[in-house]
């Protein structure tokens, strides 16, 4: 990454930011304080997300799930981690090229939305990575060779729910 597309990112996520404050000023301007405590709160968990995301120690992964956001406009990811273990660096190439064949074997022509959520064994030789996305705006076929292609150790797991699918790989260590 160069510094134009570091000063690029810095830069879209000041505009975040200043969207969000421009916010929870009209919310302070209208005497709307319920309004300000929830958006503040929503605020404060997505900068932890983001944390945690930071101290992961996988910087391919995090880099992915930040420029994602910006890089692909029709795609809203929301990631949670549920780890109490920080260290997941010898899982970074593996997230990201598992979060790369997601978004290119989602159709990009309408809205979809993607939620990652990474979650540690107890054993802590694997990690979980478990997606749920609607059904109609995923190409599993591609995103099955890309996986067979890229990581054939990975166990995908698949569950339907209504409308929506639940893919949950196991990445082994």
């Amino acid at each position: 990454m160069e510094s134009k597309d570091v000063i690029q990112l810095l830069r879209l996520q000041r505009h975040d930011l200043m969207n969000d404050l421009q916010i929870v000023h009209g919310y302070l301007s209208m005497g709307k304080t319920e309004k300000v405590t929830k958006k503040v709160n929503e605020i404060i968990e997505a900068f932890n997300r983001e944390r945690k995301l930071m101290n992961s120690n996988c910087p391919e992964f995090t880099l992915f799930l930040i420029q994602a956001k910006w890089l692909y406009n029709n795609i809203q990811i929301t990631y949670d981690i549920h780890t109490e273990k920080s260290e997941l660096q010898a899982f970074d190439v593996s997230l990201t090229i598992i979060g790369n064949a997601i978004l290119e074997a989602i159709s990009t022509e309408e809205f979809a939305v993607v939620e990652v959520e990474l979650l540690l064994k107890d054993n802590h030789t694997a990690v979980e990575v478990e997606f749920t996305l609607e059904e109609t705006y995923f190409q599993e076929s591609l995103f099955r060779k890309k996986m067979s292609k890229e990581l054939n150790e990975v166990l995908i797991k698949v569950q339907e729910l209504g409308s929506k699918i639940i893919y949950t790989l196991t990445i082994p260590a």
